[in-house]
């Protein structure tokens, strides 16, 4: 059963199941190459002409590569700026006041990190 995304390698070798950066997967390529096969070619691109969504083209894994990039330097950035709020606890300063900078952009990394998780 084809479940996932369908990677194209060249016209008679597809990678099916596998997740949208393209990893994972079954390898199916002609019966004259792996007579073992489950699938056959044909039978993978009448799935794809009734379900084009679920091609994978190298822009796609690209786009994915750097969405998820992006997320974990957002994320680690939170990481490395949650020092702010219990210094600040501790100290008895405003955090608002003395980290304005880093709040401000706080703010929006967890802004772009929804963004992000909501276009998956």
């Amino acid at each position: 059963m084809i479940t996932g995304y369908i990677l194209r390698r060249s016209e008679t070798d597809y990678v099916i199941n596998c997740d949208a950066q393209g990893n994972g997967g079954y390898n199916v390529v002609p019966k004259e190459v792996d007579p073992y096969n489950a699938y056959t070619i044909a039978q993978i691109e009448a799935y794809l002409a009734e379900h084009p969504e679920h091609l994978l083209g190298a822009e796609a894994i690209e786009a994915e590569r750097q969405r998820q990039q992006e997320l974990s330097s957002l994320k680690a950035y939170l990481a490395d700026t949650d020092y702010i709020y219990p210094k600040c606890l501790e100290l008895a300063l405003d955090v608002d006041v003395v980290y304005a900078d880093v709040v401000a952009q706080r703010k929006l990394a967890r802004t772009r990190i929804q963004e992000l998780e909501a276009s998956t």
